[in-house]
């Protein structure tokens, strides 16, 4: 048994255990720091409606999902999905990744949550995402062309507005991610002339040339 709570504290993850109907049995430590817990008597004296807000991102009830979400463990052994879930001491919510695995313990059906806190990662993708926003709004201010093709087939992977316009107004192409050289311009020695600068970029770096 003391083994076992030593590998159950080990864990940055939270592991919480709990019955058939989710009556709380056990926490470890990094449950208790998630939640906001002093202890596990405290922790097990909780409901899981006390671990969530009363509603999830898209509306739906907690109480009427957890609930769902159980079921779904118990018939299929296991069960993953996103949640959010809401600290006992502060009320604060956060999103979640929670692993739910069915299992016997004695001659009792208990389930064993794993919950991963997702705040730093979700915040990580926000702030990547507002990067590419500003990213695209600078690329698209300009009536400079900018585009960036793949190193391999050359295949493109992403263009600003101008050279979108000028390929639908000028050549009569509506330009997609993937379009390769061969599907843009007029014929070979374009497309071997391009070749050569794109394949003169990867051997010898940044270069300038009229064209």
């Amino acid at each position: 048994e003391t083994k076992f709570r030593t590998l159950y504290d080990s864990t940055g993850d939270a592991l919480l255990l709990s019955d058939e109907k989710g009556s709380f049995i056990d926490c470890n430590s990094a449950g208790l720091a998630m939640f906001g817990c002093a202890t596990v008597q405290e922790f097990c004296t909780k409901y899981p409606a006390d671990l969530s807000p009363p509603l999830q991102p898209d509306g739906t009830n907690s109480v009427t999902l957890a609930n769902l979400q159980i079921a779904t463990a118990l018939e299929k052994g296991s069960h993953r999905f996103e949640w959010r879930h809401k600290r006992i001491n502060t009320g604060e919510a956060f999103p979640a990744e929670v692993r739910l695995n069915a299992m016997t313990l004695g001659d009792k059906r208990v389930i064993l949550g794993s919950i991963q806190d997702l705040t730093k990662r979700k915040q990580a993708e926000e702030a990547m995402s507002k990067a590419q926003e500003i990213q695209r709004a600078i690329l698209d201010s300009t009536d400079d062309f900018i585009w960036a093709v793949d190193a391999q087939g050359f295949g493109l992977l992403t263009f600003n507005r101008s050279f979108r316009d000028y390929c639908l107004q000028q050549r009569g192409h509506r330009l997609h991610v993937g379009h390769r050289l061969e599907d843009l311009l007029p014929n070979a020695d374009y497309i071997e002339r391009w070749h050569g600068y794109f394949q003169r970029v990867i051997t010898s770096g940044p270069f300038t040339t009229e064209y």
